[in-house]
């Protein structure tokens, strides 16, 4: 990213001493099946893929080195009727950037999906 990339992303944190957040959260995700959240988290995936009616999109960051377009298809596929990801060629981990475009599909998905709707 450029300098000033990296300086938009610190923009609201005045110190370190407001990102505690972002420095504990990767020591809460559950690392072993008796690890805190586990639980909750098997509940969620039995929702999304037995339970979950309404439309879904899914954005994928190609160049996301975490979250691959491999990981990512294979999440999809335990989100009931969740169409092919809206990939994002220059998307990184924070597709979130590609917001404009993604927004655009997500109210074309929905118009598709949601006329599709029980």
């Amino acid at each position: 990213m450029t300098e000033a990339e990296c300086a938009a992303y610190d923009a609201p944190f005045p110190g370190l001493e407001y990102r505690a957040a972002t420095k504990a959260f990767p020591e809460m995700v559950p690392d072993h099946p008796d690890a805190d959240g586990v639980a909750v988290s098997r509940q969620a995936a039995h929702f999304w893929v037995s339970e979950w009616q309404g439309p879904s999109i899914l954005a994928v960051g190609e160049q996301d080195p975490v979250f691959t377009p491999a990981v990512m298809e294979a999440l999809r596929q335990h989100i009931r009727n969740c169409p092919p990801p809206l990939s994002i060629p220059q998307g990184g981990h924070f597709v979130q950037e590609h917001g404009a475009v993604i927004a655009a599909e997500a109210l074309r998905l929905l118009a598709v999906q949601g006329s599709a709707m029980p």
